[in-house]
């Protein structure tokens, strides 16, 4: 039984070179050109991603274009070779989530032994796509503090989007995952829809989160606000696309800790009042990950786990009656009470007012207290 399962993981492992780490999710698009910025049909233009070593190839179409959908993100090198011309290299293309990059490419008459390098240069313009979006990478995602370290917290860096009104999608069993209370261009919070590396991670009744990925493995997540593609769809508010990490030609991994402690909180003012100390409060969020090749070139991997441990004391504050005020609703004597008590059945309407008696030296009959209320106070 165990060669059996042994077996079994090798070929999960060898069938895994065809496989992609991550939802493909950016696009690149150009069009070849020669001198005189004329049309190169035929060219072929190969992308290579210079972290995993993916490579894709494809060839421009009567006018020139070219187009390289669905690609993993990541840093690329794009290569054209035309027989007539010198081959052309362009490095520095950084693809980010949700990306329609248009790079053109402008070829040079000469052998094709020759070889024109391009470094990287200023950023590419999304001429592709018309659609409005905020990207935020793992940097900055790390560095900014953070309660409750969930990326959501971050949708309020895209221009037009505030907390939303839904109070049960801030906090509650609904928002336990982490809030989603939050309205994008004056749209409701449920119109709002989430993917994880490409798949749906949205609440069909709420639009709550059902897969929250531990904010440290996230490589970049992009909010598209406005005139996004209708490929993503069930949504009217923003899409938010999470990418997250994988694992590359290089090991890499992260170890962290995130403290708070009660000695380093300051006391609230009720607390103060009654001469009562803070309640304990001990959070720390630990964890690690780690990535790296499996068969180099090929096959990758990428793990990562978060651990929360949370001791937490409450005070409560109540009010209670004094011995005297329970004596008073036993027994119906309100003489001391200091409010005039008011009989209600003596309700009626003189001259256009409405006016009651009060009870005479401000004490019920026992007749007409409660009996529940007086074995409420006894207790």
């Amino acid at each position: 039984m165990r060669r059996f399962g042994a077996l079994g993981v090798i070929l999960v492992l060898l069938a895994a070179g065809n496989l992609f780490g991550q939802a493909q999710s950016g696009t690149i698009a150009g069009t070849v050109l020669d001198q005189a910025k004329a049309a190169v049909p035929g060219a072929t233009v190969t992308l290579l991603n210079t972290d995993t070593h993916y490579q894709v190839a494809v060839k421009t179409n009567g006018e020139g274009q070219y187009v390289a959908a669905t690609i993993p993100i990541g840093n690329y090198t794009i290569t054209v070779d035309q027989p007539g011309f010198q081959k052309l290299v362009r490095e520095g293309i950084v693809l980010t989530v949700g990306d329609r990059l248009d790079v053109t490419l402008q070829l040079t008459v000469g052998s094709v032994q020759e070889t024109v390098t391009v470094a990287a240069i200023a950023p590419l313009l999304q001429s592709q796509s018309s659609s409005v979006s905020t990207l935020v990478g793992n940097r900055q995602m790390v560095a900014l503090p953070l309660n409750g370290r969930t990326f959501t917290s971050l949708l309020l860096l895209a221009p037009g989007t505030s907390v939303g009104a839904a109070g049960n999608l801030g906090s509650g069993d609904y928002s336990f995952r982490g809030s989603t209370n939050y309205t994008v261009n004056g749209s409701p919070p449920s119109d709002n829809s989430y993917f994880i590396d490409g798949l749906t991670d949205r609440g069909l009744w709420l639009s709550t989160l059902n897969l929250v990925p531990v904010l440290d493995s996230i490589q970049e997540f992009r909010t598209i606000t406005n005139n996004y593609s209708a490929e993503y769809g069930q949504a009217a508010g923003a899409i938010t696309l999470v990418e997250t990490k994988s694992g590359t030609d290089k090991l890499h991994g992260n170890a962290w800790e995130y403290m708070r402690n009660d000695a380093m909180d300051a006391n609230n003012f009720f607390n103060n009042r009654a001469g009562v100390g803070a309640p304990e409060f001990r959070r720390n969020e630990f964890g690690a990950d780690v990535g790296g090749p499996i068969r180099r070139d090929k096959t990758f991997f990428f793990g990562d786990y978060q651990g929360i441990r949370i001791r937490q004391g409450q005070n409560a504050d109540s009010t209670i009656p004094t011995a005297a005020q329970q004596q008073m609703v036993e027994t119906g004597n309100f003489s001391q009470f200091g409010t005039t008590i008011y009989d209600p059945t003596t309700l009626q309407t003189i001259n256009g007012q409405l006016v009651r008696q009060p009870f005479a030296g401000n004490i019920i009959p026992s007749s007409r207290l409660d009996p529940a209320a007086v074995k409420l106070m006894k207790l």
